[in-house]
């Protein structure tokens, strides 16, 4: 499925945009913050705080510019779907986590959290990758222009983040695994609900990612 924007989108990226412009002029890195892929605690290091999930294109177009946005180094980390989607299960499962809520309208109904096969058969399967949340969008979308062009200079598998951030300089006490360590046992459950005919199912969801991300995704 081709992204687009919808005018919900485009509103909230105009809103989220227009307060963390400053932040990517003040940096020589750009970090895109593909959901559940390590973002917050990245962004927290490289940018001082959390700039939201801005598609680079629109960081590219509507903030910065095609000079200034080249003129710096941008930078996404992603991860295996199944893994991925597991992880935004979670985060939904518990409305958040200790860093940042699920606004409540993004949140899945009751009903479709009460297993993970249910939660992606009879719910995430049948709906819009437009509609959902970011979190179950494709990660592809974060990282391609709506001409299918990669606009990331940098992309790395989300195993990778602690080696690059230390490389670069930015350096903390935490990690991704301890910010989200609460997660754990929730997801060590939703695991237990895999089978080859699911992953097989979520494969397919988001094959977009599988064909355009594959040399990142190992």
């Amino acid at each position: 499925m081709a992204k687009r924007y919808s005018i919900l989108d485009r509103l909230r990226f105009t809103r989220t945009g227009l307060k963390a412009r400053l932040d990517y002029l003040k940096s020589r890195y750009i970090f895109v913050h593909v959901p559940r892929c390590g973002g917050t605690y990245a962004a927290t290091l490289i940018h001082g705080r959390p700039l939201g999930h801005l598609y680079a294109d629109f960081i590219r177009r509507q903030l910065l510019g095609d000079r200034l946005y080249a003129a710096r180094t941008s930078v996404a980390f992603v991860r295996c779907p199944v893994e991925r989607l597991i992880s935004a299960y979670c985060f939904s499962l518990r409305g958040g986590t200790e860093l940042v809520s699920q606004f409540p309208l993004h949140r899945p109904p009751r009903w479709a959290l009460t297993d993970f096969r249910t939660f992606c058969e009879d719910w995430l399967f049948q709906q819009s990758l437009h509609r959902v949340d970011f979190i179950f969008r494709p990660q592809s979308w974060w990282l391609f222009d709506e001409s299918g062009h990669m606009i990331v200079d940098e992309v790395s598998h989300l195993s990778r983040l602690d080696s690059w951030l230390q490389e670069k300089g930015f350096t903390s006490e935490d990690s991704p695994v301890k910010v989200n360590a609460s997660e754990q046992g929730l997801a060590e459950e939703a695991r237990r609900a895999l089978c080859p005919s699911l992953i097989g199912s979520i494969r397919d969801f988001y094959a977009q990612d599988l064909e355009l991300l594959s040399a990142h995704l190992a």
